[in-house]
């Protein structure tokens, strides 16, 4: 069991916002960031997990960072208009201003190499990335903003590929044999209002389904064979009926279980959900393995463990030995570091984890 998003930290969200102030300068925030993660890795190792991660506490967004430091993104900001309710104007986007390429010099890798040695000996470490198809799939929805580059498509999806590809095998030089891909372009092939966005933006769904597994399996090939990958497909029956997740979303899930290249896939699977998740994952096939998502890791209400331990025996009724293991649903983390809550507290996340180890070791 990996968590590849927990909180930040308060002391963590307070310097940001000292920093954006001028109260704080770049090197302190970092140190804070240093702080926090040492601590994280900590409390992960106390908890027992034998994976950790950095939780993304060191990024402010977990996906746009991750595109920023790439060769041909910039980072500009909308001044007007809502992003998120909650969050401010002055708002980040990321804006392909040239060829999309490997950075060897991104954040991301450095801040890598400080999780890992913070790891105890015989700790592995994994990190948290947006997953190929999710960033071509907000690439093309954002009004065709990307043909100002590049004039074929083939070639737009060839580069986040090879991108992919050539970012993946720097962190499993770096040490890095866990690697979590979250994918939200399937949610939203899923969801009546984003299927809506997509159709009313002119695409053919088979064409762009083929497209958003085709830039995964090519971002996943020729990898080394320790190199553990899994696919996080956040919640594709939320917002669906029972009878559209037997079907569409049921459709949905044989594309994604067809990768060739993704031999571990996470589900989410939160209370009221099970029919349609049952449905869902009877389309597992041979050879492929599956995490569930059991644990809701935005409600500070802790689940009840027979309830949970239920789920997984039902699941493994489905799927049998190939079901791999269970985790967090969504993981503990907010969208931004600039939207904070007083509902979930840092402690409750341990506790979270703490009745995944019990369920782990009861069932």
């Amino acid at each position: 069991m990996a968590c590849g998003k927990f909180m930040f930290p308060q002391r963590l969200v307070d310097a940001r916002r000292r920093l954006q102030s001028g109260d704080v300068s770049s090197e302190q925030l970092h140190e804070v960031e240093t702080e926090c993660l040492r601590d994280l890795v900590r409390r992960q190792t106390e908890a027992g997990l034998q994976i950790v991660s950095d939780g993304c506490i060191t990024r402010t967004q977990w996906d746009f960072d991750f595109y920023f430091g790439l060769d041909g993104v910039e980072r500009r900001y909308i001044e007007s208009g809502h992003i998120y309710q909650d969050c401010d104007l002055h708002h980040p986007v990321p804006c392909i201003t040239g060829t999309i390429g490997f950075n060897d010099a991104h954040p991301f890798f450095s801040q890598y190499m400080d999780l890992a040695s913070m790891a105890p000996a015989g700790v592995e470490t994994s990190v948290l990335l947006p997953a190929p198809a999710h960033f071509l799939l907000w690439l093309l929805m954002q009004d065709g903003t990307w043909k100002s580059v590049y004039s074929d498509f083939n070639r737009l999806l060839g580069d986040i590929s090879r991108t992919y590809n050539e970012t993946i095998l720097k962190f499993y030089g770096l040490g890095c044999r866990h690697i979590i891909l979250e994918d939200r372009s399937w949610r939203m092939l899923c969801h009546r209002d984003g299927l809506k966005r997509i159709l009313q933006a002119g695409y053919d769904l088979h064409q762009l389904t083929s497209s958003l597994r085709r830039v995964n399996d090519e971002a996943l090939q020729q990898l080394p064979a320790g190199l553990d990958i899994m696919l996080y497909v956040k919640r594709l029956e939320v917002g669906v009926s029972r009878e559209m997740a037997s079907r569409h979303c049921g459709a949905i899930s044989q594309i994604v279980f067809g990768h060739s290249n993704v031999p571990t896939v996470i589900l989410d699977m939160p209370d009221g959900s099970e029919d349609s998740v049952m449905s869902i994952i009877s389309h597992l096939p041979a050879g492929k393995r599956l995490v569930i998502g059991v644990v809701d890791g935005r409600s500070p209400q802790l689940e009840n463990m027979d309830e949970v331990a239920a789920k997984i025996r039902a699941a493994r009724q489905v799927i049998g030995d190939s079901l791999r293991g269970i985790t967090v649903i969504g993981g503990f983390k907010r969208e931004s570091s600039s939207i904070s809550t007083t509902a979930f507290l840092e402690d409750d996340q341990w506790q979270k984890i703490s009745l995944l180890r019990r369920l782990a070791d009861a069932v």
